[in-house]
């Protein structure tokens, strides 16, 4: 590859390790909502003494769980991106990491479709926060003029947590859905190798030597953001991405259920189906 001329080996390791984490990231992201149906039904059916539970009742409490999950990502990605300013990129790597494989993990225990909300909540801090870190850690390790390819490659994890999601549960879906979010315990690993093998960044470094950082630093870098000269663009781009959120996730988010709810699939040819999708 002519263009990865002069990158260094540690930079592609830096590249590796944030790509996994976003790997990890997007398959304790989507899990939930391969196991949305069985898991709702089950907590809901336990919350009503052993009632019986509809479809609206699921997809209510389903679509309120994963409303919560957003909120938390968006709360996590403001919080520990300035965190990451402050404490460090590697640092909140790791926090972020580990807060979104024990959340996932913990979220198999949950008896009521609350504790699941809460899970998924905490769950989400993670997740939005380890894309500000580590989005950040590769940007800064390297070359301004191979960072938009950096980018790239790093944006393509998401796809891959995507089949790794759907491949965990084309091969534990008759164990039960608290065994797949058991699974999602497993990006803990990843904080290790960001703790063994990554470094603060050198940019990141000097920059925290030159200029006194405090959390209060970071709020005034956040305002910037809608001061006259770029607040059109900080509405134009929170739109879009609002937008691109909405139409995501409001698909992705319910594709398995629909599929489930399809009259001629049922058992395991709509099971691995869902996969396919």
């Amino acid at each position: 590859m002519a263009w990865a001329q002069g990158v260094t080996r540690y930079q592609w390791l830096v590249l590796f390790v944030a790509w996994l984490g976003w790997v990890f990231d997007a398959m304790d992201a989507t899990i939930y909502a391969i196991v949305l149906h069985p898991a709702l039904h089950e907590l809901l059916q336990a919350g009503a003494a052993g009632g019986a539970v509809t479809d609206e009742q699921i997809g209510w409490y389903g679509g309120m769980v994963f409303s919560i999950f957003l909120i938390g990502w968006a709360i996590g990605g403001i919080g520990f991106g300035m965190a990451a300013d402050y404490f460090g990129r590697t640092k909140t790597l790791i926090i972020t990491i580990l807060i979104y494989a024990v959340f996932t993990g913990l979220a198999a225990f949950a008896q009521e479709w609350w504790h699941l909300a809460i899970y998924r909540f905490l769950t989400a801090l993670g997740i939005g926060g380890e894309w500000a870190a580590g989005a950040a850690i590769v940007a800064e390790t390297w070359p301004e003029d191979k960072r938009a390819r950096a980018a790239g490659i790093l944006q393509s994890a998401w796809a891959a947590g995507f089949f790794l999601a759907a491949g965990f549960n084309l091969l534990l879906s008759d164990y039960g859905w608290r065994l797949l979010f058991l699974v999602g315990i497993l990006p803990a690993f990843v904080a290790l190798l960001v703790r063994w093998w990554v470094k603060e960044p050198e940019r990141w470094v000097q920059a925290h030597e030159q200029e006194a950082q405090s959390v209060r630093n970071s709020f005034m870098h956040l305002a910037e953001l809608f001061q006259p000269a770029l607040r059109r663009n900080t509405w134009v781009g929170s739109t879009l991405a609002f937008v691109a959120v909405f139409g995501l996730w409001g698909a992705t988010n319910w594709a398995p259920t629909l599929i489930r709810a399809m009259p001629d699939l049922q058992g395991q040819d709509a099971a691995t189906l869902t996969q396919k999708v």
